[in-house]
């Protein structure tokens, strides 16, 4: 199976992750400000909801329904993306990969099993494809799916708080500290995406290269 360039790929994973990532800091922004509104609206002795709080609310709806589609096309396109990494190891590497593209993809969505196979697969294809030289990735891979894991804990407890008993303080703390992990998830999966997409070209050209190279020694 020959080698399949990872680059438009890449380019889109990360232009839909920067989209991701400004309306996320626009989200939190907007409930930072709604927060602080309702505070003061709770607190005070005249329970009148202003224009303003409505479309703070109306903007943060959007802005929501707006980065959850972003999310899922984001999620496609690096499927895609991570489905093509996991069949370059045997042009990379001579072996095929330990996992097939299906079980690339279905990892993702299994409960529990996703807090630790999609990163297994990562790490593999990571590790079996990258130059000699590189730096190692796994500083950034672990800080990633520790913020990942953090970010859909945090949702969780969002989603307890929104429909039990606890004050509304805490619905509030949960949502902005979801959406504050997630700007850092966002931002490490962009530079793990870029750094792995880097490692398979250069060692793909390196093995390009080696023929050549070779023919030239015993020429």
């Amino acid at each position: 199976m020959p080698y399949e360039d990872l680059e438009s790929l890449k380019r889109w994973v990360l232009r839909l992750t920067a989209v991701s990532l400004g309306l996320s800091l626009l989200s939190i922004s907007f409930a930072i400000k709604g927060w602080t509104e309702e505070s003061e609206l709770i607190n005070s002795e005249d329970f009148v909801v202003s224009p303003d709080f409505e479309l703070s609310l109306t903007a943060r709806d959007n802005l929501d329904t707006a980065n959850m589609v972003v999310g899922i096309l984001c999620l496609i396109v690096f499927l895609v993306w991570e489905v093509r990494a996991n069949r370059n190891l045997f042009a990379l590497t001579g072996q095929p990969p330990r996992h097939s593209s299906a079980a690339v993809v279905v990892w993702w969505f299994v409960p529990i099993a996703h807090w630790f196979m999609p990163y297994i697969i990562l790490r593999e294809i990571w590790s079996r494809s990258r130059p000699s030289a590189a730096p190692s990735l796994m500083p950034l891979f672990n800080a990633m799916w520790f913020t990942a894991i953090l970010m859909e804990l945090l949702l969780y407890a969002h989603l307890y708080a929104s429909f039990s008993d606890l004050e509304w303080y805490w619905t509030n703390v949960f949502d902005i500290g979801g959406e504050a992990v997630g700007l850092v998830t966002a931002v490490l999966s962009f530079v793990v995406v870029q750094r792995m997409s880097a490692d398979q070209k250069q060692t793909a050209e390196a093995l390009a290269r080696a023929p050549a190279q070779e023919f030239a020694a015993n020429g």
